[in-house]
């Protein structure tokens, strides 16, 4: 655990000195492959909040397979 502290600590101390000097300009010497290794991570977010919620709709509005409606 202690270990996972100071890592957590010195990236937040790094991260905290780019937004304080707004360095983000540096973003474009980051190699092309880590671009798309975050571009995948932000797609596997989005991919996976869409089926979270269509399981959610799932569950509050089912669909009845099956069954006849008498409306029509």
């Amino acid at each position: 655990m202690p270990f996972r502290f100071w890592i957590g600590f010195w990236v937040m101390v790094a991260l905290l000195i780019i937004v304080a000097f707004e360095l983000s300009f540096l973003v474009r010497y980051i190699t092309r492959f880590t671009e798309e290794c975050f571009a995948c991570l932000v797609a596997v977010i989005f991919i996976y909040e869409a089926f979270h919620k269509l399981s959610d709709i799932r569950e509050h509005q089912p669909v009845h397979i099956g069954q006849s409606c008498s409306r029509y």
